[in-house]
Order: structure tokens, then C-alpha cells, then sequence
């Protein structure tokens, strides 16, 4: 465990130790954010390209090879295999002005808070991004703000936000 602590603090960061008798133990080690790093998939909604980490991935499905169904309330969903997911359109999310047509990719997105279905242009390629904080200007636009968990600078110098997937599946 030494060895741990001495790296960890090398990197500027922190360990933490909780333990309980008869509980169990916590470990809890903290990393600067800018060296946080991620595989993600990046995506086009409109004009501009963002991530969705990897590891949230389950399936990614090709315009047509899906079906979109409405419920009486209007909500969008998608049967895959027996089961029943809500769809998302991140475009709508964003705030953007996009036709409700079933053009674009559906991707099957999973965490602990549960599953959901959701919908993007085009998919452009897998990168590892290093997770920068969200800037400044971008924390005072709530309703984005609240689906965004940090934002990556790309190989051509352009900025991108990185997806929230647990906002998404719970908001």
C-alpha cells in the first residue's frame, strides 16, 4: 500500500481509508481531474462532435436497423430483444432543432442507474480523450450543463463535451 500512497501523491492526488469492523473497508483514491482518461466514442449531433465513454456502451444500431414505437404519453421507445428501452434523442437534450425522424444511430447505453437508448447523427470514431473540467461559461446553461461530465480537447484542436450517461438514463 505504500507503494500506492507514494505514486498517488507523486501524481498530486489523495488516499483515503475508511474501514468499519463487521462492514468492510473503503478505499477511496483521488486523482487530478486533467489526468483522468477515458475511451470514448465520439459522435455527431448538428454540427459539433462529443463523447460518450466506452464503457457505457453496450450496442450501437445502424439507421434501420431499429424501430421506434410512441407510448399513449408520447415517449419514445425501442424493443431490443424482448426488453423495452426509452429512447433519448441527444439533440433534443441539448436544445438543438432536429426533426423527431428515425434518421441517425441508436446506441444502447448502460450504468448502475439502468439502460436507455439514445440517438445521434453519425458516429465518428473511438479516441481516449484526457477529462477536462467543464468550463466556466458552459456551468451557467443548467439544462446542459446537468448532462455533461467534463469536456476534451481532440486531435485537431476543437473542443468536445463528454456525456453524462448516468444524467442521461436518470433525467
Amino acid at each position: 500500500m505504500d507503494v500506492v500512497y507514494t505514486n498517488i501523491r507523486k501524481l498530486r492526488g489523495s488516499i483515503s481509508i475508511d474501514s468499519e469492523k463487521g462492514k468492510g473497508t473503503m478505499i477511496v483514491l483521488r486523482i487530478p481531474l486533467t489526468l483522468a482518461i477515458v475511451d470514448g466514442m465520439k459522435v455527431k449531433i448538428g454540427d459539433e462532435i462529443y463523447i460518450i465513454p466506452s464503457l457505457n456502451i453496450k450496442e450501437v444500431f445502424r439507421h434501420g436497423a431499429y424501430e421506434i414505437v410512441q407510448n399513449p404519453n408520447g415517449e419514445e421507445h425501442s424493443i431490443i430483444r424482448g426488453n423495452c428501452y426509452k429512447i433519448r434523442r441527444l439533440s433534443n437534450i441539448l436544445g438543438m432543432d432536429k426533426s423527431s425522424s428515425d434518421e441517425g444511430v441508436m446506441i444502447l447505453v448502460e450504468s448502475e442507474m439502468g439502460s436507455v437508448c439514445i440517438i445521434v447523427d453519425s458516429i465518428i470514431g473511438q479516441q481516449q480523450v484526457v477529462i477536462k473540467p467543464v468550463p466556466t461559461l458552459l456551468t451557467q446553461f443548467e439544462k446542459v450543463h446537468s448532462y455533461i461530465s467534463g469536456c476534451s480537447i481532440l486531435e485537431d484542436g476543437s473542443i468536445s463535451l463528454i456525456f453524462d450517461v448516468n444524467a442521461i438514463i436518470t433525467k
